[in-house]
Protein backbone atom coordinates (compact mmCIF):
# COMPACT_ATOMS: atom_id res chain seq x y z
CA UNK A 1 0.00 0.00 0.00
CA UNK A 2 1.16 3.50 -0.56
CA UNK A 3 1.05 5.73 1.94
CA UNK A 4 -0.06 9.42 1.13
CA UNK A 5 2.00 12.21 2.90
CA UNK A 6 2.23 15.89 2.24
CA UNK A 7 4.89 18.24 3.32
CA UNK A 8 3.59 21.89 4.74
CA UNK A 9 6.26 24.36 5.70
CA UNK A 10 5.44 26.38 9.10
CA UNK A 11 6.32 30.11 9.42
CA UNK A 12 9.75 29.26 10.53
CA UNK A 13 10.30 27.75 7.40
CA UNK A 14 10.22 23.96 9.87
CA UNK A 15 8.76 21.14 7.78
CA UNK A 16 6.57 18.65 8.98
CA UNK A 17 5.23 15.47 7.42
CA UNK A 18 1.38 14.88 7.30
CA UNK A 19 -0.07 11.31 6.64
CA UNK A 20 -3.49 11.94 5.30
CA UNK A 21 -5.10 9.08 5.79
CA UNK A 22 -4.17 9.26 9.52
CA UNK A 23 -5.48 12.93 9.91
CA UNK A 24 -8.41 11.60 8.25
CA UNK A 25 -8.84 8.97 10.82
CA UNK A 26 -8.03 11.34 14.07
CA UNK A 27 -10.72 13.35 12.79
CA UNK A 28 -13.29 10.61 12.02
CA UNK A 29 -12.24 8.95 15.63
CA UNK A 30 -12.68 12.56 17.76
CA UNK A 31 -15.58 13.60 15.94
CA UNK A 32 -16.98 9.92 16.28
CA UNK A 33 -18.75 10.24 12.85
CA UNK A 34 -20.49 7.81 10.81
CA UNK A 35 -18.50 6.45 7.99
CA UNK A 36 -18.81 4.02 5.36
CA UNK A 37 -15.62 1.96 4.77
CA UNK A 38 -15.19 0.15 1.49
CA UNK A 39 -12.31 -2.61 0.98
CA UNK A 40 -10.87 -4.39 -2.11
CA UNK A 41 -13.49 -6.86 -1.79
CA UNK A 42 -16.75 -4.15 -2.36
CA UNK A 43 -17.88 -5.10 0.83
CA UNK A 44 -19.35 -1.79 2.66
CA UNK A 45 -18.56 -1.50 6.79
CA UNK A 46 -20.73 0.64 8.01
CA UNK A 47 -20.02 2.08 11.69
CA UNK A 48 -17.40 4.76 14.17
CA UNK A 49 -13.33 4.48 14.32
CA UNK A 50 -12.76 3.74 17.68
CA UNK A 51 -8.90 3.36 17.52
CA UNK A 52 -6.39 2.65 14.51
CA UNK A 53 -3.13 2.05 14.07
CA UNK A 54 -0.55 2.02 11.05
CA UNK A 55 -1.86 -1.45 10.19
CA UNK A 56 -5.41 -1.84 10.96
CA UNK A 57 -8.86 0.45 11.60
CA UNK A 58 -11.10 -0.28 14.75
CA UNK A 59 -14.67 0.18 13.50
CA UNK A 60 -17.81 -0.07 15.72
CA UNK A 61 -20.89 -1.06 14.81
CA UNK A 62 -24.33 -2.28 16.23
CA UNK A 63 -22.15 -2.96 19.47
CA UNK A 64 -19.84 -5.24 17.08
CA UNK A 65 -16.35 -4.79 16.22
CA UNK A 66 -14.82 -4.58 13.39
CA UNK A 67 -10.72 -4.65 12.85
CA UNK A 68 -9.74 -4.06 9.12
CA UNK A 69 -6.24 -4.39 8.09
CA UNK A 70 -6.01 -0.88 5.88
CA UNK A 71 -4.14 -2.08 2.63
CA UNK A 72 -7.46 -3.59 2.43
CA UNK A 73 -9.35 -0.67 2.53
CA UNK A 74 -10.46 0.82 -0.69
CA UNK A 75 -12.61 4.47 0.84
CA UNK A 76 -13.42 5.72 3.63
CA UNK A 77 -16.66 7.68 3.27
CA UNK A 78 -18.14 10.29 5.89
CA UNK A 79 -21.88 9.79 6.39
CA UNK A 80 -24.40 12.62 7.59
CA UNK A 81 -26.10 10.71 9.61
CA UNK A 82 -26.37 7.07 11.74
CA UNK A 83 -27.38 4.34 9.55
Amino acid sequence: MVRKACTLEGRDGEKEVIDVQDQLLRRLKSEETFVVVVVQTGQQLKGIVREFDRETVLLESDGQQHYIQRTAVVTYTPAQKKF
